[in-house]
C-alpha cells in the first residue's frame, strides 16, 4: 500500500541520516565501552549504508582506536565491506596490514604481539582477497615469532590460530611454508 511505501521510505530517510553519527559516535566517545557496544552492533543490515564513503571514513578511524575490542570488529566490518566497495576500502586494509606485519615484527611486548596476530587473523579470515600477495610476508614474520615464542603462551596460541586461518584461507599455497612450520608446531 501506499502508506506502508511511505514509512519504509520516511524509516529509510531516517536510517540514513542517524547512521552517520551513530558510527561517528561509535569512534570518538570517549568511553570504550560505548564505542564497543557501537561497532558491535554494525552487522550486515546496515551494509548498504556503511559502504557509503562518509561512513567508511568514519570506520576507518576506528582501526587505530585505544580498545583493542573496536579495532577487532572495525577490522571484521571492514573486512564484509571489502567485497561490496573494494577500491575504497582495500587500500586502507592493505595499509593495515603492513603496519601490523612491522608491528609485529619489531615489537617485544608480547601483549602487542598477541594483538597483532589476532588482528592479522581476523583481516586475513574476512578479508581472503587481500591475503595472496602478502603470505611470503606473512609467513617469514610468523615462523620465527613462533619459533621465539616459547615462554610466551598466549602469543603462540594467538599465532597458531593465525596460521590456522592463513591455512584455511589459502589452501595449497601454504604448503611452502609446511616445512618449516609443521617442527615448530610440532615442538
Amino acid at each position: 500500500s501506499n502508506r506502508a511505501k511511505t514509512a519504509r521510505a520516511e524509516a529509510e530517510h531516517t536510517l540514513k541520516s542517524v547512521l552517520p553519527k551513530i558510527i561517528n559516535l561509535g569512534v570518538t566517545d570517549p568511553s570504550k565501552s560505548v564505542r564497543e557496544a557501537i561497532v558491535s552492533s554494525l552487522d550486515s543490515r546496515f551494509d548498504r549504508y556503511l559502504v557509503q564513503a562518509d561512513n567508511l571514513n568514519a570506520l576507518f578511524i576506528g582501526l587505530y582506536d585505544e580498545c583493542f575490542k573496536v579495532r577487532q570488529y572495525v577490522v571484521c566490518i571492514l573486512g564484509r565491506l571489502s567485497e561490496a566497495n573494494a577500491a575504497y576500502v582495500l587500500p586502507a586494509l592493505r595499509k593495515l596490514l603492513l603496519q601490523l606485519l612491522k608491528e609485529f615484527d619489531y615489537t617485544r611486548d608480547s601483549i602487542v604481539r598477541e594483538n597483532c596476530s589476532i588482528l592479522l587473523g581476523n583481516l586475513i579470515y574476512s578479508t581472503p582477497r587481500l591475503l595472496s600477495p602478502y603470505l611470503e610476508s606473512l609467513m617469514n614474520s610468523i615462523i620465527p615469532k613462533l619459533i621465539a615464542t616459547p615462554n610466551e603462551p598466549n602469543v603462540a596460541i594467538a599465532i597458531m590460530r593465525t596460521i590456522g586461518i592463513l591455512a584455511e584461507v589459502s589452501g595449497r599455497e601454504i604448503g611452502a611454508y609446511l616445512a618449516k612450520l609443521l617442527p615448530e608446531i610440532l615442538e
